[in-house]
């Protein structure tokens, strides 16, 4: 739950700077975070770490995991997804372990298997330029997504504290789109690195 308290804190002072200046976003959840889990323990965990944000919109899933192929190759995903259309996701989950099924008797959920998440293949066409994905550790994982992405994903690997970074690097879908990556832009919130894109990962 610490990733989850750190991102609420950074929404809900977000919210406090810039709530007046994006009503040209059409964004229908801005400053909301979606909290996406698959064991209740450490969901209610998450729960009592965020019990003091008042300010910003939090929302609680618990999703089963089940195992599933993504053109013939063993992953694994939710059952159940939050609806919305996230510009960041912070990609730590779920475990290899707890797993509702099994394919061909194969399974994630042994000691020499690691962490597959598909899930954001399965909505990769839906996300707006400008997207970011942060991925803590789950190299495996990385190299899933960079093998099976169709769209134009930045990538850059920040070894020393092992995180990977996706930026969704295309033109703006349209009007809406631009005036997001705009203000972005206007307010720095994006800057020109080789994965055009700034973030504080420490």
């Amino acid at each position: 739950g610490w990733s989850s308290l750190v991102m609420a804190n950074a929404l809900t002072n977000l919210k406090k700077k810039y709530q007046g200046q994006i009503k040209k976003i059409r964004r229908n959840n801005p400053f909301e975070l979606f909290i996406l889990e698959n064991e209740k323990k450490y969901l209610n965990l998450t729960k009592k770490k965020l019990k003091g944000i008042k300010q910003i919109k939090v929302n609680y899933f618990f999703s089963d995991v089940y195992m599933h192929e993504v053109h013939g190759c063993f992953a694994t995903k939710y059952s159940n997804l939050p609806l919305c259309n996230p510009d960041f996701i912070y990609l730590d989950g779920p475990s290899q372990w707890g797993l509702k099924s099994k394919i061909n008797n194969f399974t994630t959920a042994h000691p020499d298997m690691m962490p597959m998440s598909c899930d954001i293949i399965k909505y990769e066409h839906f996300l707006t330029p400008g997207t970011i994905i942060v991925i803590d550790g789950r190299m495996a994982n990385v190299r899933f997504l960079k093998a099976n992405f169709q769209r134009n994903w930045s990538y850059h690997y920040y070894e020393k504290i092992e995180m990977s970074v996706f930026y969704l690097n295309e033109k703006p879908l349209g009007k809406p789109n631009s005036i997001q990556l705009d203000f972005y832009k206007s307010h720095q919130i994006l800057s020109h690195l080789n994965i055009s894109c700034k973030i504080s990962l420490s």
